[in-house]
């Protein structure tokens, strides 16, 4: 206890000289003060912010409310936002959750109403990192997978970040298989961006979920491929945490001077760097493992270990001695830092100590100020031990009571956190995200369907109506011609009665005749939405210029959303490139580009597969999967065709693979010697059309053992490569309204041959608009064409 104000004035020395030794933020000091305009001097408040809040989460706090109250005096709604989502995350670490909620909150809410969602996704995500921190782990999985729903359709390191946090969320739950579903989700994308930061990260924390699970020697392996990363890039604070998670793995395994090694370690470098964000838990680490020493032999004398490369022997009565020091010293930096969770653990593990040395009365103080932190800051995991602790030592006091109390507290958050209403939960928001993708596309069929038959049935009861009141009519004339001398005045008013009947059915025939019209209105907005969505899988005009160089697409749904679609991707020097004809069009025809756009990313970008023969076997079996499409008990017969090429630019070669869709090659002269091969076909002199194999990506009976196969082409500057759907040349048109016919399509794309990509475009939409005249567009139109250059 004597040592304790010498640690403290080490302590304040060490924390003035923080902030000298970040030299980040000694550069943006700078800056600061050389800024000019307003919002640049907010943007670097809020980075100087940033660089301070790992060792004085405070300092972080007034320069974010400097900057927030400076972007609101010039009402810059981007800096509000920024500051904001940055006082959530700082007040977070400070443990006052509350308060980090209402930024978050509010940065979520201006965020939406002025439209910027730049800030979106991480808003979701830090929101989903707070629920889940105070164990509110449905409401955590619903942010995650709102952020998700945000940028899914690219796949990058805010994709990976959030599928990491939800596998924590789900290693805290304790579902081990999707923690590491998700974990291993990240790591893919992780590696696509060769994100090393993100790589080690991930494989830390899948060393601590192989901890939970017991098999301590792969949490080992990971743990040591985690530091190996962070020494590569240097990432020294991350590697404080390696070091760490390598001394906690060890503690199974009884290796205790390893675990002190890599404790101390970690303490080492916390001190080098100054970084005191975690220095707390490295010195509960050290307390704790001379806690497992004490407790693993009763009849050994002492222990020696080895720090600063000498050799220290402690007799076994003074190890919780040496353990008390460092979690006190513990509690110390935790309080520095306004860590709780850091400051609830050191606290716990005190009780500990007294428990073992049979000082009840102690423990019980310790475990119950444990217990009152974990209650204030809402940790349910800690506040369920720290209950379940406190009823077995008032048991050994023999006070009763008070142990079923706390044990009862103990099993109540328990079923709080893994019963069966919060898997429930979990379950739903999981299948909400899957649903909400189908949504769209079936909430118009069928609500086109309920629309015609409310019609139908409308009608149905006008008519009747109507023959009904005609029929009155003719009774009450009959009647009053028999008796129109006694029944005048009767007869007036039965009139009157009638047609204020009719005026009523009018009146309500108008008013379904305008709900009728509000839900036409609903459902063509849900349609144009689903367009909206159906664009954003599509390659942008970037990509598509990236990937194909000099080229051109042609795209013409015939419906507001189509059954045809194009696709490309770039690896390396390689170009991959597809036309996709899928079953049917409008919004079953969508629905199937969506499954079939879905799949190739899975094949190619996923799997890593670069040959097209086997992307489209692969494409072929992953699509029976889902369709569920099984031989002769087959219902769906839904599927696609394809061309499919892989452009080597360094080669100068092309492989194709078609599935009942042809590629077309234009040069001058190339069919000089006729082709050999059944698969090429000659046009002339000039083009080479290369043959699909014929069978579709899907269910087709007597195909079914036979692969898909590829074609290599050696390519020439100026040649010319045409893929397209079958839409262009069976639309109907011209004067006896005809298909315009695949001869027709070869012959004009050859005649257009000498004229640049974007002429080759614009005559090509001219030449089908012309034939299709007015009528009605047969098919969707995709032509992607190509020029080697």
């Amino acid at each position: 206890m004597k040592t304790l104000p010498l640690v403290i004035v080490i302590f304040l020395c060490s924390i003035s000289n923080v902030f000298a030794q970040n030299h980040q933020a000694d550069s943006l000091k700078v800056a600061l003060t050389r800024a000019k305009q307003d919002t640049e001097k907010i943007n670097t408040l809020i980075r100087l912010a940033g660089a301070v809040e790992g060792n004085n989460p405070d300092t972080a706090v007034i320069l974010c409310n400097q900057s927030l109250a400076m972007s609101r005096a010039i009402s810059w709604q981007k800096g509000i936002i920024y500051s904001q989502y940055d006082l959530g995350i700082f007040y977070e670490i400070k443990g006052s959750v509350n308060t980090a909620l209402a930024y978050e909150d509010s940065a979520l809410a201006l965020s939406e109403k002025e439209n910027i969602k730049g800030k979106l996704s991480s808003i979701y995500n830090i929101l989903g990192n707070i629920y889940s921190d105070q164990n509110n782990y449905s409401v955590g999985l619903d942010y995650y997978f709102k952020a998700l729903a945000l940028d899914t359709l690219v796949l990058n390191h805010a994709v990976a970040d959030v599928y990491s946090n939800i596998g924590l969320n789900y290693q805290e739950m304790g579902n081990y298989v999707k923690a590491e579903d998700y974990y291993f989700k990240a790591q893919r994308i992780y590696e696509t961006e060769n994100n090393k930061e993100g790589l080690a990260t991930v494989a830390s924390n899948l060393g601590n979920l192989y901890n939970l699970q017991g098999d301590y020697k792969k949490g080992l392996e990971s743990n040591f491929a985690a530091e190996q990363i962070d020494s590569s890039i240097n990432n020294e604070e991350n590697l404080i945490l390696d070091y760490q998670n390598i001394g906690n793995e060890y503690l199974p395994l009884h290796n205790y001077k390893k675990a002190l090694e890599y404790g101390f370690k970690g303490i080492s470098l916390s001190k080098k760097i100054g970084i005191l964000n975690n220095f707390y838990s490295g010195l509960s680490n050290v307390g704790l493992t001379f806690i497992y020493i004490y407790e693993a032999d009763s009849t050994a004398k002492g222990f020696t270990y080895t720090l600063n490369n000498k050799q220290v022997y402690i007799p076994r009565a003074a190890l919780l001695d040496s353990a008390l020091k460092y979690e006190q010293t513990s509690i110390i930096y935790a309080n520095a830092v306004h860590n709780k969770v850091g400051l609830l653990t050191a606290t716990r593990e005190i009780g500990d100590i007294f428990n073992l040395r049979k000082d009840y009365k102690q423990a019980i103080l310790f475990y119950q100020r444990a217990y009152d932190l974990a209650d204030s800051i809402n940790v349910l995991q800690e506040k369920m031990e720290n209950a379940r602790v406190l009823g077995h030592t008032f048991a050994k006091v023999g006070n009763y009571p008070l142990a079923y109390k706390y044990l009862d507290y103990a099993i109540s958050l328990k079923d709080s956190l893994y019963g069966e209403d919060k898997e429930k939960a979990i379950g739903k928001i999981e299948a909400q995200f899957d649903y909400d993708k189908k949504f769209l596309e079936q909430k118009k069929e069928h609500e086109k369907e309920v629309a015609v038959a409310t019609e139908q049935e409308k009608r149905q009861k006008y008519v009747i109506a109507t023959i009904s009141l005609g029929l009155g009519v003719v009774l009450i004339f009959l009647t009053l011609l028999f008796r129109r001398y006694k029944l005048t005045n009767r007869q007036k008013k039965i009139i009157e009665e009638q047609k204020k009947d009719v005026d009523a059915a009018y009146g309500q025939l108008n008013t379904t005749h305008a709900l009728l019209q509000e839900k036409d209105k609903d459902i063509t907005d849900s349609i144009a939405y689903a367009r909206k969505i159906q664009n954003a899988i599509l390659p942008s005009a970037d990509t598509l210029n990236e990937c194909l160089g000099e080229g051109f697409v042609l795209y013409k749904p015939r419906d507001v959303v189509s059954g045809d679609f194009y696709w490309c991707h770039k690896v390396g020097n390689k170009s991959i490139f597809a036309v996709v004809d899928c079953t049917g069009h409008g919004v079953p025809g969508a629905f199937m580009s969506m499954i079939g756009s879905s799949i190739l990313n899975q094949v190619v970008i996923e799997n890593k597969t670069y040959i097209a023969s086997d992307i489209l076997n692969e494409m072929r079996a992953n699509l029976l999967k889902q369709l569920q499409q099984k031989g002769q008990e087959a219902v769906s017969r839904d599927g696609m065709d394809i061309s499919l090429c892989i452009w080597d630019k360094d080669k100068n070669t092309l492989q194709y693979a078609g599935a009942n869709s042809p590629l077309y090659l234009v040069r001058k002269g190339i069919n000089s010697s006729p082709p050999q091969d059944p698969k090429l076909r000659a046009h002339g002199n000039d083009m080479l059309e290369i043959l699909p194999d014929k069978q579709p990506i899907g269910y087709q009976e007597g195909k079914m053992e036979s692969g898909f196969t590829a074609q290599n082409i050696k390519l020439q500057k100026g040649d010319y490569i045409y893929i397209s759907s079958d839409g262009y040349h069976d639309q109907f048109g011209g004067e006896r309204n005809k298909k315009f016919t695949s001869r027709a399509f070869r012959d004009l794309l050859i005649s257009i041959n000498d004229k640049s990509v974007d002429q080759q475009k614009q005559i090509l939409d001219g030449t089908i608009e012309t034939w299709k005249a007015t009528y009605a567009q047969t098919d969707d139109i995709c032509v992607m064409g190509i020029k080697i250059s």
